[in-house]
């Protein structure tokens, strides 16, 4: 079992997500840490080597180019190359998975299983916008878990990601990946699932959530948000449709008691029963109860920053860190 995490310039973070990784309950001798330092300017490879002084199942590596526009691709593309295990675990360096990840994770894999994907809420400490974060990180979450359980999966996210490498040699490697800025766990999802003989699934258990540090602000959350909305210009054409008139009738809901029309304001009022009650279920799945204050405020804020975020991503010039 291989647990791969890219790091760059996360000298804040980098030691407690690998403390949480060396504390899994999983095996100790049938698995192994892969770090690699992506081009950090900070002390991130310090803190990881020092880390691995202290442990022979961590291994330290340092990605100084890429042929790609997206450097951290060129970093996880090294470490899938350095990984010995059947099945190759991804977070991210801001993450903090609980002590029973790996464990529930693996068994999840079926004999059929090519990748598995699994929940990664992002927080930030405590208050309104952290909820805010939970809730945007759930909504997500549920499009990956429906359409991956239909065997049609658009999106999941590479903070709490699990492919057999045998899935992976199949679709050929990351370099068989289109060359984008971000989306890359979106693609190799859609790979495994259309281009392999492998099966995909969702993880829903409060033991493979992987929370992870969030934004601390708006206008970094638009930052983040503007290189996602980017991937989906490689999108095939389905799901780019099916996504932009997803949030076209969200900002339609909106819009539509302005206009008077009582009508409209009930299809408002259904819509949003129908998302908390979904989305509560789901977090009693995979993370715990629904902040209602938080719901209330990612419903206004979701179509707002779609619609500051977008044009952006898909015609401004963006950068990875």
């Amino acid at each position: 079992m291989s647990c791969v995490v890219a790091a760059r310039n996360e000298q804040n973070t980098i030691r407690n997500c690998l403390k949480a990784l060396l504390a899994q309950s999983y095996p100790q001798d049938r698995i192994e840490f892969i770090v690699v330092v992506d081009q950090s300017t900070d002390k991130t490879l310090n803190y990881a080597e020092a880390i691995s002084r202290t442990d022979p199942r961590l291994r330290v590596f340092q990605n100084t180019a890429s042929l790609w526009k997206s450097s951290k691709k060129a970093a996880l593309a090294l470490a899938v190359q350095q990984a010995t295990g059947e099945i190759i675990l991804f977070t991210d360096a801001d993450c903090t998975p609980g002590p029973r990840w790996v464990s529930r994770m693996v068994s999840r894999f079926s004999p059929h299983t090519g990748l598995l994907a699994g929940f990664s809420p992002q927080l930030a400490g405590r208050g309104l916008w952290s909820a805010v974060l939970c809730i945007d990180s759930a909504a997500a979450a549920l499009v990956s878990a429906g359409t991956i359980g239909w065997n049609h999966g658009v999106t999941c996210t590479g903070r709490n990601l699990a492919v057999r490498s045998q899935a992976l040699n199949d679709i050929g490697g990351y370099a068989a990946l289109p060359d984008t800025l971000s989306g890359d766990d979106d693609f190799l999802l859609h790979a495994v699932q259309n281009s392999s003989p492998w099966d995909t699934a969702y993880c829903m258990n409060q033991d493979a959530t992987v929370p992870s540090q969030g934004p601390s602000g708006i206008w970094a959350f638009l930052v983040q948000k503007q290189r996602h909305i980017s991937s989906g210009k490689h999108y095939h054409t389905g799901a780019g449709w099916g996504y932009a008139l997803y949030h076209v009738f969200n900002v339609i809901l909106w819009l539509a008691p302005v206009s008077g029309s009582e009508y409209f304001g009930l299809f408002l009022l259904a819509k949003l029963g129908m998302d908390f009650l979904i989305l509560s279920w789901f977090l009693k799945q995979v993370y715990g109860k629904l902040n209602l204050l938080g719901f209330l405020g990612w419903n206004v804020f979701f179509p707002v920053y779609h619609l500051l975020s977008a044009p952006v991503a898909f015609l401004g010039r963006l950068t990875w860190k």
